[in-house]
This record gives C-alpha cells, sequence and structure tokens, in this order.
C-alpha cells in the first residue's frame, strides 16, 4: 500500500502569510474575541480582474493552493478536497444584505453564485487547471478531517497520486454573533475566533521538502467511552506504534471551559501521558481550526521540534510520531496520526 506523504502545507491566518514566523514571535491577541486574518498583497498573485471576481474566501483558497503546489515540486495534482464548516459567508451575507436593502432588485447574480460550500474547491481546480476528482466537505468541526480522510484514502489505495487538501472558513462579525449566542465561540472562552485558510499536497511519491506522512487517519461516532478507546488504538495499531511512542497530541483545546474539560477528561481515559498541544492561541479557532493544527505539526517535523509556543514550556526536540485529535460535541471524534518520515 502506497504511503501518504506530506510534500507540502501553508496558511494565511491571522499570523504573517505564508510563513512560520509564529513559531518564533508569534502575534499576540490576548483580549480579543475576533480577530480578522492578515491577508498578503493579492495584486502581486492575481491579475486585477481575478480580484474583483473573487472574495477573500477565494482568494486565500487560490493562493495556498497554487503555494502548496510551487513547493510540492509537481506540475499539479490529481484531486482537490477541501473542507468547510461554513463555506463563503461573506458573500452569503453580501446577497442578503443586498436583497434587502434594494427591495430584490438589482442583485449581483456573482454574490449567490460565490456562496455555496463548493465554491473554494471548484475555484481552486480551476485555478491550479485541476479536471479530476473535486469534492467539498460540510461536516461543522470536522470538516477537514473528513477531507483529509478522503484524500488519505484514495492515496493510500491507488486511486489517485496527489491531492491538495485544505480547511477554508470565514468568520464574520455578524456570524461570530450567533456563534457567540449559541456558545460556540465567544463568551466565556479565553482565546479568539478567526477565519482559516490552510492546506497542502499530499502524494504517494515523497520530495525534498516531505518531512513527515499521514500514517492513520479515523474518525468514528461514539456513544460510550469504549467506542473512543477502540478508535484510539486502531489508530496506534495501523500506524504501528504503541502509546508510549507519541511524542505529542495537538487537541482541539479552544480556551472555552466546557470544550476544553471534554478534552482532558478523555485524554485521561486513552491515558496518554505525552504533552498536549494547543494552537487555538496561535491562529484562533473556527470550524477547520484543525487545518492549522496539522500545519502546526507539520511545521515541528520540518524543524525537527516541537516549537515552546505550542508547548507553554520548553521545546521538544526531534519529534517522531503526533498524533492530532479533535471532537465535536463529544460525539464524533477524529484522530489524525503524523510519523516522522
Amino acid at each position: 500500500m502506497p504511503e501518504v506523504y506530506v510534500n507540502s502545507f501553508c496558511q494565511i491566518s491571522v499570523q504573517n502569510p505564508l510563513s512560520d514566523n509564529w513559531t518564533i514571535e508569534p502575534k499576540c491577541f490576548e483580549g480579543k474575541k475576533l480577530v480578522e486574518l492578515c491577508d498578503p498583497d493579492y495584486k502581486k498573485y492575481f491579475s486585477s480582474s481575478v480580484l474583483r471576481r473573487n472574495g477573500n474566501l477565494l482568494r486565500r483558497a487560490m493562493l495556498v493552493s497554487q503555494t502548496a503546489v510551487e513547493m510540492s515540486g509537481l506540475q499539479g495534482v490529481d484531486a482537490v478536497i477541501t473542507g468547510t464548516g461554513l463555506g463563503a459567508v461573506e458573500n452569503t451575507e453580501a446577497f442578503l444584505k443586498q436583497l434587502i436593502y434594494s427591495g430584490e432588485e438589482f442583485l449581483k447574480p456573482s454574490y449567490f453564485m460565490q456562496s455555496t460550500h463548493n465554491t473554494a474547491s471548484s475555484a481552486v481546480a480551476i485555478h491550479l487547471k485541476c479536471n479530476g476528482y473535486n469534492s467539498t466537505y460540510c461536516q461543522k468541526s470536522l470538516s477537514f478531517e473528513s477531507a483529509m480522510l478522503d484524500a488519505f484514502l484514495q492515496i493510500s489505495g491507488s486511486e489517485i497520486k496527489s491531492a491538495f487538501v485544505g480547511g477554508f472558513d470565514e468568520v464574520t462579525p455578524d456570524y461570530f454573533t450567533i456563534l457567540e449566542k449559541q456558545g460556540y465561540l465567544g463568551g466565556a472562552m479565553s482565546g479568539f475566533a478567526a477565519s482559516s485558510a490552510a492546506g497542502g499536497v499530499l502524494s504517494c511519491v515523497k520530495n525534498s521538502e516531505a518531512h513527515c506522512k499521514v500514517a492513520s487517519v479515523n474518525m468514528v461516532y461514539c456513544s460510550n467511552n469504549k467506542d473512543l478507546i477502540d478508535a484510539f488504538e486502531k489508530t496506534l495499531t495501523e500506524s504501528g506504534i504503541k502509546k508510549n511512542e507519541l511524542t505529542a497530541i495537538v487537541s482541539g483545546m479552544d480556551g472555552m471551559p466546557a470544550n476544553d474539560e471534554v478534552y482532558l477528561q478523555n485524554l485521561c481515559q486513552l491515558g496518554v501521558s505525552c504533552p498536549i498541544l494547543k494552537v487555538s492561541h496561535i491562529f484562533g479557532e473556527c470550524y477547520t481550526a484543525s487545518a492549522y493544527a496539522f500545519y502546526a505539526a507539520v511545521e515541528c517535523f520540518k524543524a525537527e521540534k516541537i516549537f515552546s509556543v505550542l508547548t507553554a514550556g520548553n521545546e521538544l526536540v526531534n519529534p517522531q510520531n503526533i498524533l492530532l485529535y479533535r471532537h465535536c460535541n463529544n460525539k464524533n471524534h477524529s484522530f489524525i496520526l503524523l510519523k516522522k518520515c
């Protein structure tokens, strides 16, 4: 069965875009509940006509995919697979506001056409000239994991040789207000919310930039602790490692007391003793924030150390196995295990 190598992965986030400066001097957003992404100057990458046609989400998706493919050394990819919890919310809001304020007259169709969840995958495919498999997963907090599972199964099953996999979401002020009322973001949260744009190229062929591989991806609906433990042990077995060989676990703890308590209880049930990392204080939280967790883990393998900004303590050198764990409402759980290569 072919290995699944991570040949590249990059981000546009609240930190410096398309950069790893956050590993040394991350920007601090203490006291803020919603932070805007730090967008690069898109005029350096796209023509004015492309910029006029596409909103922020699509610009980010196209630039992340373009950069990831260039970093991978490939001419193109066989598939484009993305995850999004909300889709192009900014365009959706713009269309609805225009609908209200114009009295259902003089509506711009582009806002509506680009408001669907699968817009990012479509825009990326057109930009990369990829005519192959194209899919978008909208599974709330497990959207990126669903996309990763699809790519992992297809590459390891020799259905395709490479794929661009990404997670893209927008958190606008209006939608943040709704999520805050629902208790998903804000409120007692000690962290902050932000949009997401991160992705990379997975391939069965290892390039010079590949420092890790995806060893296992599992998603499970757990009705009891036994289901969770079985899924965890299955992930370790498929990866060919033991529990004590885990270097670290990147969790989805985001500063919400109720959410963080679930992670602490579940990790205690799993009996892990390795350091627990989190990335929400660096990149923020949203439905596809796990794409940033994946990116951070890849950067750790690349630098051959786990950065102190992730551990809130000393750096850990030479990571061998990093597990990404995330849950949604403590019912749906995901495990992604990355191994050094």
